[in-house]
């Protein structure tokens, strides 16, 4: 199994690979996709002794040879307590040592090493604990420049890679200057995150690291296998695009102080959970509440209760600590406690305490407590006091569950959740709950997050890479950054002068409250306007994917295949039932129709359906079939081809439907892009020498897609099969990489002819459900396609193949359910039959021998004549000969003519190969047998 061209979601393949295939992912991502110095190579290093901390070069090979490099450590790690290569490739192979940044040529990539908490690991030096894998994973998927390229699993921690388009010279003064901004923005990323963190790891050139395929022995025994967690080998990254969002050199200290201080320093800035974190006895007052008993007056030691209520005496579970920044931060060490609290070896603020055991892990919802309260630890007390998770939830709700509308006076108007929009927005009822944020970059994104962080979401892949998406009320239209710049600008303006209201001072003495109103809004409005700068805005709107909940994976939208967003609401489609449009749902497409499958057939739509009854009486049941599985993105295997007599509505309702699920939408027509399109023949077949697909890549994220003008065109079997099976297919798109999407679509392709079929492809036969039309009205009404595609009409056709999926589920789904009727798999047959070339020549061209005449080898036709004559036939023809050596005699044996299964004896009595076979029911043709030779 060749994984080297994975796509990002082919776990199950990467996790079964070989030591070698996972090697040859990791080259071929990294090493493979750069040309190199002449004379470059990969050094691989070994662990090995008892105490594990010997290191020395067990060889080099040529970087681009991955057979050599593998076969390196393939030898290495027989005997190695850990093995390891270098990164950067050197320009040859030292005289001594491992090799020093200074002999590096070239890096393919940006990579950090991250020692997790199941790991083997020194304590940090600052008393921080090791992330866990899902905090670190976290962490790599909320980075403002985009996810890595390969992840490894190093068997005590994580390897991250971003490749690089082009190799970076770590010897040069741009090149140490990226590692430096590189390697301080995630030192100060895990110190803001409370994690330890190796500094200056990400930043050396010569970096050794665990590769792919190896055993980690660092705990002794057998080991643990270093192997490929996620895969993306069509991400690469131009270096200044993350560059663009690392701190400049002479700043990468100050970085890591800032985004501490965010957490830990006191000021007037502080977010709401900062206070309460600081607030001196409120972790001590929140553990009282929560049960447990301090083991003497200090309140330091606190212990935790038995399931039945007492207390152990003498014994402690827990102890609280001040770090140098004033936090109050509970250690617990209680096992017991450990399990119950889910604690993973972190120590716990007052905020931390409160999201996890009063707030069920909800951040916002404890975020909106300590905000109503500012922070008063009694108060918070006596709110929560008799109230679980979900009773703080009702009464603490989030704002966008109020009233959100603001009008052009300023009123509010309240509207449903479910209708909440960008343009109902900023709000002020928020207000209270943004007001703590920091007057800076990221206090402006958390403000921006506060009101518009429901409606805003961050993908970092995709055709394009990283785009913008907003909620409308019903689907997640495509925004541009300025669209964002926009609403951080409505952000600074409204939102900051709203929040004035908050801090008009006490009155004192006679001054007016205008006076005092002026005040405030002066102080606000001039924060405000320091922020109006193109690169200031530009600043906060790089950290607007750094929220949480704000960035969102590409397989996140549409990923449910058995719903269907339209005009009035989300269908489901396993049983017709409309539910009202929904965020959450993720849909980033929307049908023109209203989505309802009550509607009934109309009489514009039962003429179409009678006159495919005039055909066969079952066919107008195989045509919602077919209507209802379009709607869904599950790819059942089918493919059909409707073709037949002029004017039998071959795509009279199925183009209604088209344009029912959206299809030809451009832009935003009616609310967002549709769930179908047209397209030619082009889409399903090869382009040569690796050339952009667009017509390919127009099948992303489709459903329902017509093929036009099919007839007698030739297309790329292995890709129709993919297609309908809701595989996953690599295309390119102009002036764009190859990316790996998978197939939702079902094909359909009309035409009034036959297509060219390879007869011998049992897969795709296996597919193929053409329906041959053969009935035409006597009167042709030219009015009645454009009265299917009214709106009214379009709200029919799709409520009818609403009802064809509904029954397609009710069978069970895929290509079981189908329930094909007789006369189309009748006339499968017979096209595949007609459509194969290798029949006419056969038939026409080609005497079959009595078998009673079969008693020698005489004017027998040898395999090699037959194949032979066929391709003379099918150029003379204008046909597309079948001459592969093994399609041809399946062909002929299928026909009811097989060759010699083995080597024979030639008509000369001299033994032949096997490709001497002869077809012993076939006369050889005239242009090879003249009846004269001797036998």
């Amino acid at each position: 199994m060749t994984i080297a061209s994975a796509s990002p979601s082919t776990t199950d393949r990467i996790a079964s690979a070989s030591p070698a295939e996972q090697w040859d992912l990791m080259h071929s991502i990294l090493w493979g996709a750069h040309e190199w110095p002449e004379g470059a190579v990969l050094a691989v290093s070994r662990m090995w002794g008892d105490d594990r901390q010997r290191f020395g070069l067990a060889g080099c090979a040529p970087i681009d040879d991955v057979d050599a490099t593998y076969t390196l450590i393939e030898r290495t790690d027989r005997t190695a307590t850990g093995t390891y290569m270098m990164v950067g490739g050197l320009a040859e192979a030292p005289a001594t040592g491992r090799g020093k940044a200074i002999d590096v040529v070239g890096l393919p990539g940006l990579f950090i090493d991250a020692d997790t908490a199941d790991g083997a690991h020194a304590a940090s030096a600052d008393g921080l604990p090791h992330p866990t894998r899902a905090q670190v994973a976290e962490m790599l998927a909320s980075t403002p420049w985009g996810p890595p390229s390969l992840v490894v699993n190093s068997g005590g921690g994580v390897h991250a890679y971003w490749a690089l388009h082009e190799l970076l010279d770590p010897n040069t003064s741009e090149g140490r200057e990226t590692l430096a901004a590189w390697d301080a923005w995630w030192t100060a990323d895990a110190t803001s995150r409370g994690y330890a963190w190796d500094k200056g790891v990400a930043l050396d050139a010569a970096r050794v690291l665990r590769p792919a395929g190896t055993m980690n022995r660092k705990r002794g025994g057998e080991g643990v296998p270093v192997t490929i967690e996620d895969a993306q080998p069509g991400r690469r990254y131009d270096v200044d695009d993350i560059v663009a969002y690392l701190p400049s050199p002479d700043a990468a200290a100050p970085v890591a102080a800032t985004r501490t201080k965010a957490v830990v320093a006191g000021d007037s800035s502080d977010r709401p959970g900062d206070r309460l974190a600081r607030s001196s006895g409120a972790l001590a007052q929140l553990l009282i509440h929560l049960g447990l008993r301090p083991a003497d007056s200090s309140q330091v030691r606190w212990i935790y209760p038995r399931e039945d209520g007492s207390f152990a005496r003498g014994d402690t579970h827990a102890q609280i600590h001040q770090d140098d920044d004033g936090v109050e931060r509970l250690a617990v060490h209680g096992a017991r406690m450990q399990a119950d609290w889910n604690t993973d070896g972190h120590v716990l603020s007052a905020w931390d305490v409160l999201i996890q055991r009063l707030c069920a892990g909800d951040a916002g919802l404890a975020a909106r407590v300590v905000a109503r309260h500012d922070a008063d630890i009694d108060a918070i007390l006596d709110a929560v006091d008799g109230l679980d998770a979900d009773g703080l939830a009702s009464e603490y709700p989030l704002a966008p569950a109020r009233s959100l509308t603001v009008s052009a006076t300023g009123d509010l108007a309240t509207i449903p959740a479910g209708e909440i929009s960008t343009t109902s927005l900023p709000d002020p009822s928020v207000a209270s709950e943004v007001v703590g944020c920091a007057r800076t970059d990221l206090g402006i994104a958390e403000r921006w997050g506060g009101y518009f962080g429901l409606v805003w979401r961050w993908t970092s892949e995709g055709p394009t890479g990283g785009s913008w998406r907003r909620w409308d009320g019903r689907v997640w239209l495509a925004a541009t950054e300025a669209a964002v710049i926009q609403t951080i600008v409505t952000t600074l303006r409204q939102g900051m002068q709203r929040e004035e209201l908050k801090h008009i001072a006490p009155a004192s003495g006679d001054e007016p409250f205008a006076d005092r109103m002026a005040t405030a809004r002066s102080e606000h409005i001039g924060a405000a306007m320091s922020f109006e700068s193109a690169s200031r805005l530009r600043a906060v709107a790089s950290l607007l994917h750094t929220l949480p909940g704000v960035s969102v994976p590409l397989d996140a939208w549409d990923a449910d295949d058995d719903v269907l967003n339209c005009q009035d609401g989300i269908v489901d489609l396993r049983t017709g039932e409309l539910r009202p449009h929904d965020p959450a749902a993720m849909c980033t497409k929307i049908a023109l129709g209203s989505g309802r499958s009550d509607i009934p057939v109309s009489a514009d739509l039962q003429t179409v359906l009678d006159g495919y009854a005039a055909t066969d009486a079952d066919l107008p049941e195989w045509f919602a079939t077919m209507a209802g599985v379009s709607c869904s993105g599950r790819s059942p295997r089918l493919f059909s081809h409707i073709w037949g007599v002029p004017n039998a509505g071959k795509s009279t309702v199925l183009g209604a439907l088209l344009k029912a699920l959206g299809g030809g939408q451009q832009g935003v027509l009616k609310g967002g892009p549709g769930y179908a399109t047209t397209v030619g023949i082009g889409a399903i077949q090869t382009t040569a020498g690796g050339a952009p697909q667009e017509a390919l890549q127009a099948l992303e994220g489709m459903r329902m897609v017509g093929i036009d003008e099919a007839a007698h065109a030739a297309f790329d079997p292995n890709l129709v099969k993919m297609i309908s099976s809701g595989e996953l297919i690599e295309s390119r798109a102009n002036y764009g990489s190859a990316r790996a999407w998978r197939s939702r679509c079902t094909p359909l392709l009309l035409g009034n002819g036959k297509l060219r079929l390879p007869s011998t492809d049992a897969g795709l036969i296996n597919r193929f459900y053409p329906v041959h039309l053969t009935a035409s009205p006597a009167v042709i009404d030219e009015g009645l396609s454009d009265r299917l595609r009214t709106p009214e009409a379009l709200d029919v056709v799709l409520a009818w193949a609403i009802r064809g999926a509904a029954a397609w589920y009710a069978r069970g789904g895929g290509q079981a359910a189908l329930q094909p009727p007789a006369c189309v798999l009748a006339g499968r047959e017979k096209y595949l039959a007609d459509v194969n070339p290798l029949t006419t020549w056969l038939t026409e061209h080609v005497e079959v021998i009595p078998e009673d005449e079969r008693d020698g080898l005489k004017g027998v036709a040898m395999l090699s004549e037959l194949r032979v004559a066929y391709a003379s036939w099918a150029r003379s023809t204008g046909q597309r000969a079948t001459l592969g050596d093994r399609a041809f005699p399946d062909f002929l044996k299928a026909a009811g003519h097989p060759a010699d299964e083995k080597a024979t004896t030639s008509r000369s009595g001299e033994v032949r190969p096997r490709n001497g076979r002869f077809v012993r029911s076939l006369r050889a043709p005239e242009s090879h047998y003249t009846g004269d030779q001797d036998f």
